[in-house]
């Protein structure tokens, strides 16, 4: 609420009769909640709702928790009203439970731009810089909300540079790896019954979830094209069902060429699978369902000095005895495969991908264009 504001400091006579001072502020006739145990303490105070000109939200009690449930709520009610996507709600929620770690029970008007920033510094020593990047866009809703609510008098987030703190995200992503033909193959002659997901994910260089939401209907054995028109996400509903959902962008849909011999080993699989009814998925799980994205990278650990393999790409690395690698690898050696060929494109690799320009590309693969073979291709091209 507006007011003309008359604020004066009072020593509290009662308290100061008990043998300890006490300071408390009146606008006119008005006391205001609170009392001060320093007489500095309460000019600060008085100073900040004169700078604000607002007495409510100067003197909110309102914490962290209830305005970051609030902006929750609000995603909730957009996710339930088919404005958003659930993956949308839920890391709404992750990001809150993110930061109540270093702000729960807070004044939400308490808050300084230290302790946030003592917060930044700590999540980054802890999780990836694009995780902390991620959390970081809630938090700024959190504090315009409790300015727009009278519940702050101002966001101490506005004036931090999470550049500035961490360093780009992009600056700090480690490269693309790039793995030779004779490791992968060796890595996917380990797989056992994974063997065929990961050499067509070595094929086509799919990302993980639309390898696990692909149909029967999409995979086209006369042309030898294959239709990427759905994906499957990390996130889940509430009920922890996986999510099955259109593509990330719309350059994600695409039709991606598949080799004579892929095709074949594509049609042995149907003909030997009990799910091959064009509904079904190509790659699921034992009961016909949607394979878990953790199955696919797969783990290796110790159990009483004994290994114990689970799941794809790991315990393939681990057989094969190389590096362990992640299963999104696989769709970066797809795309060293394509660079290297001259009769390719940057434009069609991007395509290939599932890239929405060729800068995209060219941003996380440019290392392997350096040199001699950046020479090699540019000659073929453009060489008259």
């Amino acid at each position: 609420m507006e007011a003309n504001l008359d604020i004066k400091i009072y020593q509290a006579k009662a308290q100061a009769k008990k043998g300890w001072a006490s300071w408390f502020l009146k606008n006119g006739s008005k006391k205001l909640p609170g009392y001060f145990y320093t007489k500095q303490v309460a000019i600060a105070t008085r100073n900040e709702i004169i700078r604000a000109r607002n007495v409510e939200s100067a003197i909110s009690k309102h914490t962290y928790d209830e305005v970051s449930q609030e902006v929750v709520d609000r995603y909730k009610k957009r996710f339930e009203a088919k404005k958003i996507k659930y993956t949308s709600f839920n890391d709404a929620g992750q990001a809150q439970r993110f930061w109540s770690k270093y702000f729960t029970k807070k004044p939400i008007n308490k808050i300084t731009v230290q302790d946030i920033e003592e917060a930044i510094d700590d999540a980054f020593s802890r999780r990836a810089a694009k995780t902390v990047k991620n959390r970081w866009a809630f938090l700024r809703k959190v504090f315009a909300r409790a300015v727009q609510t009278n519940r702050a008098v101002h966001d101490p987030t506005s004036t931090i540079s999470l550049v500035e703190l961490i360093g780009s995200s992009k600056a700090m992503k480690k490269p693309a790896q790039k793995i030779s033909k004779s490791v992968v193959d060796q890595i996917v002659k380990n797989a056992g019954h994974y063997k065929l997901v990961l050499k067509f994910a070595c094929r086509t260089g799919m990302r993980s979830g639309e390898v696990r939401a692909l149909k029967w209907q999409n995979v086209d054995f006369d042309s030898g094209f294959v239709t990427v028109d759905a994906e499957f996400g990390a996130a889940v509903r509430e009920d922890k069902r996986l999510i099955l959902s259109k593509p990330k962008t719309s350059a994600a849909a695409r039709n991606i060429p598949i080799s004579d011999e892929l095709v074949k080993e594509l049609i042995a699989h149907k003909l030997i699978s009990r799910y091959s009814k064009e509904n079904d998925f190509v790659f699921p799980n034992r009961n016909g369902g949607i394979m878990h994205p953790n199955v696919l990278n797969g783990e290796v650990k110790t159990v009483n000095n004994k290994f114990v393999l689970k799941g794809a790409v790991k315990p393939a690395c681990h057989k094969a005895g190389v590096d362990p690698i992640r299963f999104h690898d696989l769709r970066h050696h797809y795309a060293s495969l394509q660079l290297s060929r001259t009769d390719v494109s940057l434009i069609e690799v991007a395509r290939l991908m599932g890239h929405e320009t060729s800068k995209i590309t060219e941003e996380i693969y440019g290392h392997w264009l350096d040199g001699d073979a950046k020479d090699q291709s540019l000659r073929a091209r453009a060489a008259i």
